[in-house]
């Protein structure tokens, strides 16, 4: 091979529920985040993966299939937002708890099961900036996992309003 990879494509099938919720469609940020992470492929295998706030999960998903070791979370309180990931992930062939982990988790909350999700590799989220209120939560959470490693965070994000700083 010469390297020439312009023919290579993977296909990812995300059902959505347009009418269930914010974590049952994917919100427009996530394709420009796995599109970014499929032109990095080669450097995802073997990578310890932590994508927040998923939703559907394409970018997490994408990384999975590219050999990466990914956990998905969102948030604790919606386990039906969980267990439609989970069908996102055997949709495309994951079996959820072997090929991926699934997990909810709690924006600024740093309970043992989270400490258990260090030490990561790369730390990924894609429209989780939409909730002002929220900011801070997301921020520290971020903050939590990079402190004191050669993590990267790769943030995709769609400007909601020119008022927020």
């Amino acid at each position: 091979s010469n390297g020439d990879t312009r023919g290579e494509y993977l296909e990812i099938v995300i059902p959505e529920l347009l009418s269930a919720g914010y974590s049952f469609y994917t919100w427009p940020s996530a394709p420009l985040l796995a599109w970014y992470l499929w032109t990095q492929r080669r450097h995802l295998r073997g990578l310890r993966v932590l994508e927040l706030g998923c939703g559907t999960g394409l970018p997490g998903i994408l990384a999975a299939k590219c050999g990466a070791h990914v956990t998905l979370t969102d948030s604790v309180a919606l386990p039906r937002s969980l267990r439609h990931l989970a069908a996102c992930c055997e949709a495309n062939g994951l079996v959820p708890n072997r090929d991926v982990q699934v997990l909810g988790l709690a924006w600024g909350l740093f309970l043992a099961d989270v400490h258990n999700l260090r030490p990561v590799d790369l730390l990924l989220a894609s429209d989780c900036f939409y909730e002002p209120s929220q900011f801070e939560e997301v921020l520290s959470t971020v903050a939590y996992f990079l402190d004191g490693t050669d993590a990267r965070f790769l943030c995709a994000y769609q400007e909601r309003s020119a008022d927020w700083s």
